[in-house]
């Protein structure tokens, strides 16, 4: 199985990032929005990045649809939050770990 790592360093405060992350999740409509090839995402388990959370998102990505699951594995605001993700139609073909923190 192939996985991905990746880290991002936001230059904002916490609270402010959290908040847009949250409105943008909160419904497909603010998904849809952010992105032009976003497609619909919904908490299936949970909300707002707390951990144990679950989300699923569909999303055009070259030019097919594919739709994919996440699922916050900690969540430590203001320090940030960790997730995996895949597609959940094949969960065994990309898995995804990430983490955000700010500074």
């Amino acid at each position: 199985m192939l996985e991905l790592t990746d880290r991002i360093l936001i230059h904002a405060p916490a609270k402010a990032v959290l908040a847009a992350l949250v409105h943008v999740f909160s419904s497909t409509e603010n998904y849809r929005a952010w992105n032009h090839d976003h497609i619909s995402c919904e908490w299936k388990k949970g909300k707002d990045f707390k951990a144990g959370s679950v989300m699923h998102a569909g999303e055009y990505l070259h030019g097919k649809i594919h739709k994919m699951t996440f699922t916050i594995t900690k969540s430590s605001f203001p320090d940030g939050f960790e997730y995996k993700g895949g597609f959940y139609e094949n969960t065994d073909s990309w898995i995804r770990v990430s983490q955000m923190q700010t500074a």
